[in-house]
């Protein structure tokens, strides 16, 4: 998903990072940043927690997908 990706650089994150905070392999977060995968319930919360470390804002509204 291109809004993950978009977030985790906006934090300052590589994959391996981002994945250790939440508590999955490098691998399955990659999985779940290129759609192949979900995100486990307990590392989406952890994901949540870390939104407050973004400094600028991000579009809400990923690529490729309609207007809401």
């Amino acid at each position: 998903m291109e809004l993950l990706k978009t977030i985790r650089n906006k934090i300052g994150l590589n994959q391996q990072d981002m994945a250790t905070l939440i508590g999955i392999t490098r691998d399955h977060y990659a999985m779940v940043e290129s759609g192949r995968r979900i995100m486990p319930a307990a590392a989406a919360e952890k994901f949540a927690a870390l939104l407050p470390l973004l400094q600028y804002e991000v579009p809400m509204q990923p690529k490729g997908y309609p207007a809401v």
